[in-house]
């Protein structure tokens, strides 16, 4: 934080409930807004100065060598695993609330060797001068040890999941799938079974049917791997387009006048795999290719095993 912008404190009356922990006020504090922002996430700030601030903001105070402590702190909170952390464990957020408790921010759990790194009050500062880098969420990354499959999850969760909630039907998750994120739909389909089966002769390359009509359909089909490479192929088809329009309300169930359920079809024909799926982005991410691929591997190995 710029502490240089802040205005002055001109006021000079307050009001307290008890007057315990006055310190809270004094440099260094990490101040954490409860309150997530829109596309960014959770905020905190690292300040060197004495300041006062509202009861919407969390304040850690510590002393002057506590620091770094408190930079490589405020480092993770600001890191989408944070925030996906707390969409998973909160208990008014996204519920009765847009705002965390206290205590639901006070439990995050850090990484064992944070104060190990060399994190510093200056490096906070650089940092903050290119807020849309992504040097922060890849330390973090390391300090959890997460894994490439975790990455995606996280990535998906927040970009889907948290706009779906507060954007309702103008989220990108509702949009119309588009090439890119379907290719890497299959991209990533076609690699989580390549590599569960790791066969010397076959391999599974992928398949998109790009059309307007309310589904959408994606193949993997198993070859050998002398012939063809893996390799994506987007194309029209005006007769798979009408089948796929009378296929949309046969999928939908509706339990009840104000709920109801889109159903996913997957097909084996042969040594191919169809997936069918509404024309959504929230159904076509690479989460739900790590989701679907693992569902798909035990059907396959009952089908074709012996051919594998």
């Amino acid at each position: 934080m710029d502490e240089e912008s802040l205005p002055p404190n001109e006021e000079t009356h307050y009001i307290r409930s008890r007057k315990k922990k006055r310190e809270i006020f004094e440099s260094p504090h990490l101040l954490i807004k409860q309150s997530p922002k829109a596309d960014v996430g959770l905020i905190a700030a690292l300040l060197r100065k004495d300041a006062v601030f509202r009861h919407s903001i969390l304040g850690i105070h510590g002393k002057q060598s506590d620091l770094n402590q408190l930079a490589a702190c405020c480092s993770v909170i600001n890191t989408k695993i944070a925030l996906y952390y707390e969409m998973l464990t909160s208990r008014s957020w996204l519920v009765e609330r847009d705002a965390f408790e206290k205590e639901e921010i006070m439990n995050l759990p850090m990484p064992e060797n944070i104060l190990n790194l060399n994190i510093s009050y200056e490096f906070i500062k650089e940092l903050s001068k290119n807020p849309k880098a992504d040097e922060i969420n890849r330390i973090a990354t390391d300090l959890y040890g997460l894994n490439e499959s975790e990455i995606i999850l996280i990535d998906d969760t927040i970009k889907f999941t948290l706009d779906s909630f507060r954007r309702k039907a103008k989220s990108i998750a509702f949009k119309q799938v588009d090439g890119d994120t379907i290719g890497n739909y299959v991209n990533t389909f076609c690699g989580v079974l390549n590599n569960s089966f790791s066969s010397p002769k076959k391999v599974f390359t992928g398949t998109v049917f790009l059309g307007d009509c309310p589904l959408s359909v994606v193949s993997a089909r198993l070859v050998d791997k002398s012939k063809k490479s893996v390799e994506i192929t987007y194309f029209r088809d005006n007769e798979l387009e009408e089948i796929l329009n009378k296929l949309d309300r046969p999928l939908i169930e509706e339990p009840s006048p104000s709920v109801y359920i889109r159903r996913i079809l997957r097909r084996y024909s042969g040594y191919t795999v169809y997936i069918v799926k509404p024309n959504q982005m929230r159904y076509w991410t690479k989460s739900a290719a790590l989701h679907d691929a693992d569902e798909t591997y035990a059907d396959i190995m009952s089908l074709w095993g012996s051919f594998l």
